[in-house]
């Protein structure tokens, strides 16, 4: 592990830490449970998307639209003026900006040689990896890339919550019903990023991992942005192997980000996530040991 990797590694650990404080005394603050609702693009046809919407129910699926109308460059059907990031972001840049900004300028290069989609993903949940993924995306958005931020945490999305915004359908609607993948895009103007949430959490995520258009909006995405983010489920647990897989073969994935919590992961929860990563045909993987003493 590099020095680099270590001082950011030490400063997330940290200012993670402190977070906790923070977010217990957030909750009974005056704005906290405050999020936006999303409001459309003067492009949408808000009309036509709610006449869609009632015709759901009683048409069989189609193949995923992309666009709405169709033909249209991707572009996020609605949008906000900001995210409200979580104050534990804003504690890493402090800790650790020059690292972190270092630490993206690698990651900036990767991009620039193709690897737009990253998967940041880890050993098991409570390790960060949502804090890192919303972290590198504002960042990347920072540099002028175009960034799209997609949860894929079905079993317990939170980037949504997480940003303050309440999403009207996510692309886990997209893949159930004739929706296009704009409807459930959220552009942030002043953040310059895109975010793609989940709205129903998928307690049986294989029933999404077998959907036969499960890889065409991540598909999309990655030839629209710069930047594609994924904030994946933990490789832990017996379908770790078929949803690494599917993110891969289906969707386009290109590298892996793994999170790995020193002081809570079993060498054999680590080993086990390394592994699927070695397997898996990437283009590379990293990894971040979080909460260094």
């Amino acid at each position: 592990m590099s020095t680099l990797d270590q001082a950011f590694i030490k400063a997330y650990g940290q200012s993670a830490e402190s977070a906790k404080t923070t977010a217990s005394k957030s909750a009974t603050s005056p704005t906290a449970g405050h999020a936006v609702v999303p409001k459309p693009h003067a492009h949408f046809d808000v009309a036509e998307a709610n006449r869609r919407a009632m015709a759901m129910t009683e048409s069989p699926a189609a193949p995923v639209k992309l666009f709405e109308p169709e033909g249209r460059a991707l572009r996020a059907a609605f949008e906000v003026e900001r995210f409200e990031w979580p104050l534990v972001c804003a504690r890493l840049f402090t800790a650790a900006g020059r690292e972190l900004r270092q630490f993206t300028d690698v990651l900036t290069e990767q991009i620039q040689r193709g690897r737009k989609m990253l998967a940041v993903t880890g050993c098991r949940r409570g390790d960060g990896r949502t804090t890192v993924a919303m972290c590198l995306a504002q960042q990347l958005a920072e540099r002028g890339l175009s960034v799209a931020l997609v949860d894929a945490d079905f079993r317990h999305p939170q980037l949504a919550e997480q940003l303050g915004v309440v999403p009207s359908a996510g692309w886990d609607d997209v893949l159930q019903s004739d929706l296009a993948l704009n409807e459930a895009m959220i552009d942030s103007t002043q953040d310059r990023l895109t975010l793609v949430p989940l709205r129903n959490p998928q307690f049986d995520s294989g029933v999404t991992l077998e959907n036969p258009r499960f890889g065409v909006p991540l598909r999309a995405l990655r030839e629209s942005y710069d930047a594609v983010l994924l904030d994946c489920e933990p490789l832990a647990g017996p379908e770790a192997t078929d949803y690494l897989a599917t993110l891969v073969g289906r969707g386009g994935l290109d590298a892996a980000l793994l999170i790995h919590d020193l002081h809570q992961t079993t060498t054999e929860a680590y080993e086990r996530a390394a592994h699927l990563l070695n397997q898996a045909p990437l283009a590379a993987w990293d990894i971040i040991e979080n909460f260094v003493p």
